[in-house]
């Protein structure tokens, strides 16, 4: 039978062990693939970088809306309507496989400033800095466990003002441009690369 948990983090294209942290949510946040950190667009100013559009975004944003599963299924699920073994349900596991073979991309997310929270997997070091790391959206990912399809995989390069001493992952939030740019590494391969101007602990 799939773990209730399992699949929250299958359909967003984060296919994991059961052991897995889901994605990172605002503590009030109920648990679904509708969290308030998508879309939610926010004005602030930065002293390196004046001001600015950042737009806060959550790990589903990085999946084509047209691409996401019915939040109606999700919500059913959740609320115990439908089981495992639902016509629905069957219906949905193979959405999500495929969704995870193809691993497809938010083209409109392409060259925006946008801020999201993530676990840090180290790269690259520079003495104790941390200067470049995989953003991924559950603890244990690339290490204890396989990593996220590439969509849900992002290749941080920190500038000098956003490097820090980071361990495995430590919670953050990261704030930079995002680009669609495919990359690959020994833990994983990406679907995005962020060039960070700040990373900040997540609290």
């Amino acid at each position: 039978m799939l773990n209730k948990k399992l699949l929250l983090l299958l359909i967003i294209g984060t296919l994991s062990s059961c052991d897995s942290e889901p994605l990172l949510k605002k503590k009030s946040d109920p648990i679904t693939t509708n969290n308030t950190l998508t879309n939610n667009t926010v004005a602030r100013t930065d002293k390196n970088e004046g001001v600015s559009a950042v737009k806060e975004i959550g790990w589903d944003s990085l999946i084509p809306e047209s691409a996401l599963p019915d939040q109606e299924i999700v919500e059913r699920y959740n609320n115990g309507e439908l089981d495992d073994d639902a016509p629905e349900m069957i219906a949905l596991r193979a959405q999500i496989k495929e969704l995870e073979e193809k691993a497809p991309v938010n083209e409109e997310l392409d060259g925006k400033t946008v801020k999201i929270p993530g676990y840090v997997v180290p790269i690259e070091m520079e003495g104790s800095l941390v200067k470049e790391f995989l953003l991924v959206p559950y603890q244990g990912a690339c290490i204890h466990t396989p990593p996220p399809p590439s969509n849900q995989t992002i290749y941080v390069k920190t500038d000098e003002n956003s490097a820090g001493k980071f361990e495995n992952f430590d919670t953050v939030w990261v704030t930079g441009t995002i680009n669609i740019e495919k990359t690959s590494h020994e833990l994983a391969e990406t679907g995005f690369t962020l060039k960070s101007s700040k990373v900040e602990f997540y609290e």
